[in-house]
């Protein structure tokens, strides 16, 4: 099908539909009720547009520009958060990922728990390529290794991680210049980088980074004390954490074992296991307790300025 005639399709069908149906989402294709060429349009589609929304009701679909991440969609005047089709620099394909847009708007969610129905004790591969329910509004996943660092190279990014307990009680944690390297570039194997801590939850990953002299200001991200790797049961890159990673029932950036492991065993709050593998953030509610509910998610520093440049594929 040529660019030309799947516009065209596209023209039509947006003309003449008022409501999607089924939400069978892929790359978030819709089956629409009418004009079904929609689905093979929306994947070969790349002239048109490059990024849509399917709102979790299915009520209404929306096109926006081409965009990299959720912050791009969010400055393109889309306020709704939901699924969008995006496409981050470098990335060989298109991703569908959800964006939250509340705390400011513009966040990409690439960590989801609610209710232990996905497991996390995962391959190497599947952390690679990211596994779970992305298009359920409750639903658990991982957008993927690949995908988050694609997603955090293209510029300087801010982490934010919700948490709820079983008590309803809510807490955040947010650090500047987020980054995760690559699989195999000088044998990074995906090693987390963080800088400044903000937050009511406490620092957990406090071995992520490291302070300079005198505590003041954040340096050496991505350099702690054993070099945060990220880590499977089939895959632990840091030999003194191997023993942690098989035990952890996890794919986490291990050092010294954890403080804090939102892709942890799930457990409905106090727990007593041979060792801390819940869902864990020691600086909120200690080794022996399991969050409830963790949204983690990235955000572009500089939000304002996502479409100063034309992108291009």
């Amino acid at each position: 099908m040529r660019h030309t005639d799947v516009c065209e399709c596209v023209s039509v069908c947006l003309q003449g539909v008022s409501r999607a149906v089924g939400c069978q989402l892929l790359l978030c294709t819709t089956h629409f009720t009418i004009c079904p060429q929609i689905i093979t349009a929306l994947q070969s589609l790349s002239a048109c547009f490059g990024s849509l929304c399917c709102s979790s009701s299915c009520a209404h679909m929306n096109l926006v520009l081409t965009a990299g991440d959720c912050s791009q969609v969010f400055a393109d005047g889309n306020v709704a958060s939901g699924l969008y089709v995006i496409r981050p620099d470098g990335s060989p394909t298109a991703l569908t990922v959800y964006c939250d847009m509340n705390n400011g708007g513009g966040w990409t969610v690439f960590q989801r728990r609610r209710d232990g129905k996905e497991s996390f004790d995962r391959s190497w591969v599947e952390y690679k390529h990211g596994f779970g329910d992305l298009h359920s509004p409750d639903g658990e996943f991982w957008l993927g290794n690949d995908p988050l660092h694609y997603l955090t190279s293209q510029g300087n990014y801010d982490l934010r991680i919700n948490m709820e307990d079983f008590e309803g009680n809510q807490r955040y944690a947010e650090y500047k210049n987020f980054k995760v390297d690559d699989e195999k570039v000088k044998q990074t194997h995906y090693q987390l980088h963080l800088e400044e801590f903000t937050g009511n939850a406490g620092d957990a990953l406090a071995d992520a980074h490291t302070l300079s002299p005198g505590g003041k200001k954040w340096a050496n991200p991505g350099l702690g004390s054993s070099g945060v790797k990220f880590s499977t049961f089939d895959q632990p890159n840091n030999e003194a954490d191997s023993q942690c990673v098989r035990l952890s029932k996890s794919g986490w950036w291990f050092s010294r074992c954890d403080s804090g492991n939102l892709n942890g065993h799930y457990y409905k709050g106090p727990y007593e296991a041979m060792t801390n593998d819940g869902v864990v953030w020691y600086t909120w509610h200690g080794w022996w307790y399991s969050i409830k509910s963790v949204v983690m998610m990235v955000r572009a520093v500089n939000i304002d300025a996502c479409f100063d440049e034309k992108r291009e594929y």
